[in-house]
């Protein structure tokens, strides 16, 4: 089933799991060494009951497994344009930042 929220489509829950694709040019979050979810999804995750989530990096194809717990304990925090967000660092879910790739090319932070 596709989630929605505001009326848009932000992903889709099988089997009680919250699955999103992010694009590491687009949706990687520096200062916070992740992937974000806004406050707005996280709460609609809580409120229909699901708690894990699935990021899956489109580039990579690599998937990192949190829940929406480990979201809702880091800070909040706000870019202009965008809903507030949260996010959870990689290296928590034992990925070593300083070893991601984008297609041909690898990030050193």
């Amino acid at each position: 089933m596709f989630l929605r929220v505001g009326g848009k489509i932000v992903g889709r829950v099988e089997k009680g799991v919250y699955i999103t694709h992010r694009n590491y040019k687009k949706h990687y979050y520096f200062r916070g060494r992740g992937y974000p979810i806004s406050d707005s999804i996280l709460r609609e995750l809580k409120r229909i009951g699901i708690e894990r989530i699935l990021i899956i990096e489109n580039s990579s194809g690599k998937k990192f497994e949190t829940t929406v717990t480990k979201y809702l304990k880091t800070k909040s925090f706000k870019i202009e344009g965008y809903d507030t967000q949260r996010v959870v660092a990689l290296e928590s879910l034992g990925v070593k930042t300083n070893q991601l790739l984008l297609p041909n090319k690898e990030i050193k932070q």
